[in-house]
């Protein structure tokens, strides 16, 4: 019987322990103070250690399950000091960079802003600097919008990343840093039109998508629409008769027009007016979203819309760059950068 008290008082003393040690962690978690423990709390503890390290997050900037840690390409330190890191720093002064500074060369820093660096992936990061260096990274160094838009031909490149990939949120990243970012802004003595190098994104996804690009804008800007907005302009959602005067808005006041594919060449057929914002010289950037399936038949009625685009930047994006032939593959990377693979007997010739 004295056994059998003795256990069960060692039990409860364990409850109580446990109660404590739980009252304890709550108060050091509110407090962010580290609470003091015991010697047996210690050795635990170092056990965990060995094994694995729990970050710490700001509920602004947790990521989701399909965006852990160990996925993350935050770094360690970077991640320590996130509670300092936001009041102190930049909304930009993220870890990740896409165009390093270099003054003697003129180039600004060019960084995806806290919030969103936090949620992405290593192959996400890699796939915006793609995107960036192929089409946008001279706008690091220009200081008017002379130099910005120079006859240079077409600067673009083809994300082909598999489904599931997150194509939609690397895209959604680049147009946010390129709104935004503010060494990609004119001075305001040069120009009292224009606010930003890049100010007008034509965003033409098939119609099925659109409302799902919408929703993706409001998942990852949504949080930052006081400090650093991108206004998106869903054309299925107004009305036929109030399209023309949407896009005179868009051209206006810059931002995002998302688009598909039908309602943007019947735009351009029944008002010519609207050609000079959409088509030549068009707008500052434009973004396909699978891109194969609008260029990939020669004639068709969206392909000769596409091809009388005169945007000098072009990024496409497609989880499967062709399906039955090159020549699918052919249409979408001469539509990017025209002439880079030669004329279409060259490229049957070589290939």
């Amino acid at each position: 019987n004295s056994s059998k008290v003795t256990v069960r008082r060692d039990s409860i003393h364990t409850l109580k322990m446990k109660k404590q040690q739980r009252q304890v962690a709550a108060a050091s978690k509110k407090s962010r103070r580290r609470a003091p423990q015991t010697q047996n709390d210690n050795n635990k503890e170092k056990t965990n250690n060995r094994s694995k390290m729990t970050p710490k997050y700001s509920n602004s900037t947790s990521p989701n399950a399909e965006n852990s840690f160990d996925n993350s390409i935050v770094s360690e330190e970077h991640t320590e000091n996130s509670d300092n890191y936001d009041k102190e720093s930049s909304p930009w002064d993220s870890c990740i960079e896409l165009c390093p500074a270099d003054k003697d060369k003129g180039i600004r820093q060019v960084t995806v802003a806290n919030e969103i660096a936090l949620k992405l992936k290593p192959h996400q990061v890699e796939g915006i600097r793609f995107m960036w260096q192929n089409s946008c990274q001279d706008l690091a160094s220009a200081m008017t919008i002379q130099e910005a838009y120079t006859e240079k031909g077409s600067s673009g490149c083809i994300l082909a990343h598999t489904m599931g990939l997150g194509k939609t949120f690397q895209a959604v990243t680049l147009i946010h840093t390129l709104l935004n970012h503010p060494h990609l802004r004119m001075p305001k003595t040069k120009t009292k039109t224009r606010r930003g190098f890049i100010e007008r994104i034509l965003l033409l996804v098939p119609v099925n998508t659109l409302l799902n690009w919408e929703k993706e804008f409001e998942k990852w800007t949504g949080s930052l629409q006081e400090t650093s907005p991108v206004e998106v302009y869903e054309m299925s959602c107004v009305a036929k008769e109030q399209r023309k005067k949407t896009v005179e808005r868009w051209t206006k006041l810059g931002g995002v027009l998302l688009i598909g594919e039908q309602a943007y060449g019947l735009l351009l057929k029944k008002h010519a007016d609207l050609a000079k914002a959409l088509q030549n010289p068009g707008p500052d950037l434009v973004i396909i979203d699978e891109a194969h399936t609008m260029l990939k038949s020669h004639g068709t009625r969206i392909s000769e819309v596409l091809e009388g685009i005169r945007t000098n930047r072009r990024i496409t994006l497609t989880g499967t760059p062709f399906v039955n032939n090159l020549k699918e593959y052919y249409r979408v990377a001469s539509w990017v950068r025209p002439g880079v693979l030669g004329s279409i007997k060259e490229f049957e010739r070589n290939f």
